[in-house]
């Protein structure tokens, strides 16, 4: 935000980090179920999921509510990978992790 004044420009920034959001992930097949347990929520149209292994493709996303998501994958050895979550909204940006049980 900028304000301006008569004879000076004040500038003024808001940073403070956020704290990690804490998210589980169990598959059930290809097919993931994400929780948002605490500290994000998973916007739809704000909200992009990944894995960090990169053979494995993120095929369909359904988010089914603020704090929950479906993740489809392109295979079903889903168990012990690490799944990224990135909510980049208008206000806010969080980036959370989950292995998947």
């Amino acid at each position: 935000m900028r304000i301006i004044t008569r004879d000076r420009l004040h500038l003024e920034t808001w940073d403070m980090p956020l704290p990690v959001p804490a998210i589980t992930a169990v598959a059930k097949g290809s097919e993931i179920l994400v929780t948002a347990v605490a500290d994000t929520d998973l916007e739809p149209g704000h909200v992009t999921f990944s894995f960090d292994d990169p053979a494995i493709t993120v095929t369909d996303v359904r988010v089914t509510g603020l704090r929950t998501a479906t993740v489809k994958a392109d295979t079903d050895q889903l168990h012990g990978k690490k799944l990224q979550v990135d909510v980049d909204a208008l206000f806010h940006r969080h980036y959370g992790e989950a292995i998947i049980t």
